[in-house]
C-alpha cells in the first residue's frame, strides 16, 4: 500500500542519514498493526549491521518504572541512572511511546528526556499508537521538539481497519 511506501522509504532515508553522522530522529505513529514497530525493529537491525547501537525504551513497562522511582526516596538514585541512560543514550527508541491516557508526571518525564535529546542533537526513533497531531493535543512543548527533531521523518498513518495487519491477515478477513 502506498503508506508502506512511504515507511519504507521513509526509513531506508533515515537510516542512511544516521551512517552518514547526521542528527535527525524518525517518528512513525497511527494505526495499530500497521508495521511501525516491524520498521523500526528492521531500522535497528540495519543500523547495527554498521555498528551503530540503540537504546531500546519500552514505554509501557520502562515509565511504570520511572512513575514508580521517582517518588520513592530508596529509588531515587536508580530514577536518576535511568533518566540519565534514557537522556544520554547515542540513539533511543521508544517503542509504544505515549502508549494509552499521559499522566501529567508521564508528561514531565518525557519533557526531561526528549528536550534533554533536543537540546544536544541526540536522535530518537519513535513508534506510536498516537499521531503527531494527538501528542500535539496532549502536550504541545514535547510536540514542537519532537517535530523539528523529526523534519522530513515523520510519518502519520490514520486510522483504517484495512491497514491493521492483525484484521486482515487474520481470521477476521470481512472487516
Amino acid at each position: 500500500q502506498p503508506f508502506q511506501k512511504d515507511m519504507k522509504v521513509k526509513a531506508i532515508n533515515f537510516v542512511r542519514s544516521i551512517i552518514a553522522n547526521k542528527k535527525i530522529s524518525f517518528f512513525v505513529g497511527g494505526q495499530s498493526g500497521a508495521g511501525k514497530t516491524h520498521i523500526c525493529s528492521a531500522m535497528l537491525g540495519e543500523l547495527a549491521k554498521h555498528g551503530i547501537c540503540v537504546y531500546f525504551f519500552n514505554y509501557i513497562q520502562d515509565m511504570a518504572n520511572l512513575n514508580r522511582y521517582q517518588y520513592n526516596a530508596e529509588q531515587k538514585d536508580e530514577y536518576e541512572s535511568l533518566l540519565s541512560l534514557y537522556k544520554q543514550a547515542d540513539i533511543l527508541y521508544f517503542d509504544d511511546f505515549m502508549f494509552g491516557e499521559v499522566s501529567v508526571s508521564e508528561q514531565k518525564i518525557i519533557f526531561n528526556i526528549i528536550n534533554h535529546r533536543y537540546e544536544n542533537d541526540l536522535p530518537c526513533i519513535i513508534s506510536s499508537n498516537k499521531t503527531m497531531i494527538d501528542i500535539e493535543k496532549i502536550n504541545t512543548p514535547i510536540f514542537g521538539r519532537l517535530y523539528e527533531m523529526c523534519g522530513e521523518f515523520v510519518i502519520n498513518i490514520n486510522n483504517d481497519n484495512k491497514k491493521n495487519y492483525r484484521l486482515i491477515g487474520g481470521k477476521n478477513e470481512s472487516l
